[in-house]
């Protein structure tokens, strides 16, 4: 019986322990964006980052994050078109909904085959499309002077970042410096 108490203490510092564990892959890629806090508060955010070593495995965890996040964005951008009464302001949120529908998740689509094959130029490449397609959305946005742009901001900075997270990790991997 006087061994529970220390067996508890023992479990309780060592799962407080694992879930302070820093992550050396994810400080290596989150030191080279521009957002590096940001990007360490998603990555470790995230279980599958906790539990996964390595580059690849955090890119896999990586494009996950952001396929649910541009699948989130093209949810909100169909409320927000359905509920636009100005038909300039329906019309750029349109042409945003395509930019996250059509461009990001189409690139995070060839993301996973990307990386599987190794073919980190063409990795790099999605990383800069989904990168853009965040530019893109949140320019068109603004001047809108509306609630609209401040509900995808979040999304658009997101997708920002998780595309130079991607372009980072070709980097890391000697492709287009």
């Amino acid at each position: 019986m006087a061994q529970f108490p220390l067996i508890f203490i023992l479990l309780v510092s060592l799962m407080l322990s694992l879930s302070c564990a820093k992550n050396d892959s994810v400080d290596l890629i989150c030191e080279r964006t521009k957002y590096a806090q940001l990007c360490e508060d998603i990555l470790y955010g995230d279980n599958r980052t906790l539990s996964r070593q390595g580059v690849r495995p955090i890119t896999y965890a990586t494009i996950g994050l952001a396929l649910t996040n541009a699948k989130t964005t093209v949810d909100l951008l169909n409320t927000l078109v359905g509920r636009a009464q100005d038909p300039g302001i329906r019309k750029n949120l349109i042409f945003c909904r395509y930019q996250y529908d059509s461009v990001a998740i189409n690139a995070l689509s060839k993301a996973f085959v990307d990386l599987y094959t190794s073919d980190f130029k063409k990795l790099y490449k999605v990383g800069m499309e989904l990168e853009e397609a965040g530019i893109v959305c949140e320019s068109t946005l603004l001047g809108v002077g509306t609630s609209y742009s401040a509900n995808l901001t979040s999304s658009n900075q997101k997708t920002k970042l998780f595309g130079e997270i991607i372009s980072v990790v070709a980097t890391l991997n000697n492709c287009c410096l």
